[in-house]
């Protein structure tokens, strides 16, 4: 008789915060640890065709979308089911949009909105997409909007069930915008404010529906936080930070009530910051590094664990294979790792969603030698 992990799960959701001196962060899981080491273990995994850049996101429990570049530089959208005991894709479609970038978030139960950069035009365009369960079918939902100059990254962030943001370099800058999408996947321009000089890819997160946070490399190539405020069709530029690290591949995640962002610092070396966002102003207030980290692809959000939410990062790392690290702040102004892993085949690409499902999330991966996509099931334990 063979009995699945899932199975043998014993959830505990408690999320309680303890103060930490002058920060607040989530130290819950350091008990846990005294007791028993923390684990991240896949349990399942499929493959589809050839990819390059990838993205994923969460849809609803059990089902979970990856847009990816494909072989022929298509835009690829796969809707993915777990059983229990496999992830299966119930749908796949192609685009007939050529990209060399891409990033997805969730709008809704039903709707993802995808965020590329168009190889035809160099624009940044947006796409709704709607799947339809249980059968797991996608399609377009709407015409595509575009924003016009040479767009060099592009990340997107969901405020509510109609609005989305994003963060993009275009002509060398930073730009943040705020789209409308109606019920039935008519994408609008709301508003949109621009930052200062960018040579490195930028990350959005939102922290409420009023306020979201970009992460960049700025003029001198040095981490860039901002806090952004978002009105009935205006985007309004609040407080910035620079702690003076030199930093590539950023991304980014809110660990409520923190923002947390993920780089290469100039060490080759994983580094991760917590900050505080009060009044629009942007402040550190925790820092760590892990282990060694490769571009060109890292990747971090936020799962539930044993006792608490916590970031879980993927990088390629030693040996190129996919590296995972969960964190903790087990004292102020420390962020440290409280389980890692180190997976086997070698990759080239990396990004994680939860599962929308206690202790549980999936990652999609390129593989080194048949540039397949590769998504796996984990158990955050």
């Amino acid at each position: 008789m063979t009995t699945n992990l899932r199975d043998m799960l014993v959830r505990d959701t408690g999320r309680g915060l303890v103060q930490c001196g002058a920060i607040a962060l989530v130290i819950a899981l350091l008990t846990a640890t005294t007791a028993s080491a923390l684990s991240l273990t896949p349990l399942y995994s499929s493959t589809l065709g050839p990819v390059n850049n990838l993205s994923i996101a969460e849809l609803q429990t059990n089902w979970v979308v990856t847009a990816a570049q494909n072989a022929t530089d298509n835009l690829e959208l796969t809707v993915w089911n777990n059983t229990g005991t496999a992830l299966v894709p119930t749908s796949d479609l192609n685009s007939s949009t050529v990209v060399t970038a891409v990033h997805t978030t969730d709008l809704d139960p039903n709707r993802v909105v995808t965020v590329v950069i168009n190889k035809a035009t160099l624009e940044m365009q947006l796409d709704v997409w709607l799947v339809t369960l249980p059968a797991g079918t996608i399609v377009q939902q709407n015409a595509p909007i575009t924003i016009s100059g040479k767009a060099t990254s592009v990340s997107i962030t969901t405020l509510d069930s109609a609005h989305v943001a994003t963060a993009a370099i275009i002509g060398g800058a930073l730009h943040v915008n705020v789209f409308n999408i109606s019920p039935t996947g008519v994408i609008t321009k709301g508003g949109g404010a621009t930052g200062g000089p960018a040579t490195e890819n930028a990350s959005i997160v939102t922290v409420s529906p009023s306020l979201v946070v970009s992460a960049v490399g700025n003029a001198s190539k040095g981490l860039e936080v901002t806090a952004w405020g978002i009105g009935a069709g205006t985007v309004t530029k609040f407080g910035s930070a620079t702690p003076g690290l030199l930093a590539s591949k950023i991304e980014a995640a809110y660990w409520a009530p923190y923002v947390v962002t993920e780089f290469i610092n100039s060490n080759k070396s994983l580094e991760l910051m917590a900050w505080s966002v009060s009044g629009g102003a942007v402040v550190a207030q925790a820092g760590g590094t892990g282990g060694p980290a490769s571009p060109p692809s890292t990747w971090i959000s936020v799962v539930n664990g044993p006792l608490a939410p916590a970031p879980i990062t993927g990088v390629i790392g030693s040996g190129k294979n996919l590296a995972l690290a969960a964190w903790d702040s087990p004292a102020p102004t420390t962020l440290a790792t409280t389980a890692t892993v180190n997976l086997p085949p070698t990759i080239t690409q990396v990004a994680l969603a939860p599962d929308n499902n206690a202790q549980y999330f999936v990652t999609a991966t390129r593989v080194s030698a048949t540039g397949a996509l590769q998504v796996t099931q984990w158990w955050f334990h």
